[in-house]
């Protein structure tokens, strides 16, 4: 699991004159201006420790660039990264001397959802078939938002749909192990830490009824301070709604009248 902290480090001075980016470095800031520490257990491109990022480093690797930098750890773990705010500083170092910009941070009370990319909706397996009473319904949640942006996936939950977008209702009786009352949808506590309902896949229950007639679908939620942003539905015809084709089906036109903006009728042109 990782957590992407986004940004863009200048390309001027203060004066706006262009400054060389070969020359920058930038350092993670936590909280009450704690420094973080980039440890070498969790970047294979780094032999040790280190607590400023320099141009050599993220000009060669995906993890540190001039625009983001990754977190192999979340926010929502016994050691969040931050828990109120994270920010960055950029120095500028020509032979011995080293300046400094301020350090800007981000508030996590400035947070604001993305609007979350569609999912997958990839296939359905139905095992009523064999006698069971369930399918699985297999999808892929989004990892980036509309901009291709990442996003962090603890921030996302879903539902699912069936038919006429009928919410599906997971049932505590049917997940006794993930839920402890019937719910309509399922965040990242349930799917990071299930089998059953997982970021890729859920088991869908029914009754004697079938689950749906013709499709199903699923929609993704991108919830931050409370401000909650969603994907559209995306469906899977799994059973495609073919009344309309069988009802045209075999029919020939008898005559065709034609009608005025009057209503009144006009005779057929003729042929």
């Amino acid at each position: 699991m990782y957590t992407v902290f986004m940004f863009a480090l200048p390309t001027t001075d203060v004066d706006g004159n262009i400054i060389e980016q070969e020359f920058i470095s930038y350092s993670i800031f936590v909280d009450n201006d704690e420094i973080y520490t980039f440890d070498a257990a969790s970047y294979g491109s780094i032999d040790q420790d280190i607590t400023e990022v320099p141009y050599s480093l993220w000009s060669n690797y995906w993890n540190f660039t001039p625009t983001q930098v990754t977190f192999y750890r979340t926010n929502h773990c016994d050691d969040p990264i931050f828990e109120h705010r994270i920010g960055i500083q950029v120095y500028y170092t020509v032979g011995n001397v080293k300046n400094a910009s301020d350090i800007v941070y981000l508030n996590a009370g400035d947070l604001q959802p993305a609007i979350p990319a569609n999912p997958n909706a990839s296939s359905w397996y139905d095992n009523s078939q064999y006698g069971g009473n369930y399918g699985s319904f297999y999808f892929d949640l989004p990892t980036t938002d509309i901009d291709g942006n990442y996003i962090d996936q603890y921030y996302l939950s879903y539902s699912i749909y069936t038919d006429n977008d009928q919410i599906y209702t997971f049932r505590a009786s049917d997940f006794p192990n993930e839920l402890t009352e019937d719910v309509t949808e399922i965040n990242s506590e349930i799917f990071f830490n299930s089998w059953n309902l997982s970021t890729y896949g859920a088991y869908l229950y029914f009754d004697e009824a079938p689950l749906f007639n013709h499709q199903v679908g699923i929609q993704v939620f991108y919830t931050i301070n409370g401000v909650k942003n969603a994907s559209d539905i995306v469906y899977l015809e799994v059973y495609p709604d073919t009344r309309v084709d069988e009802l045209n089906a075999g029919k020939q036109i008898a005559n065709v009248r034609y009608f005025n903006m009057q209503a009144r009728r006009w005779h057929s042109p003729a042929a």
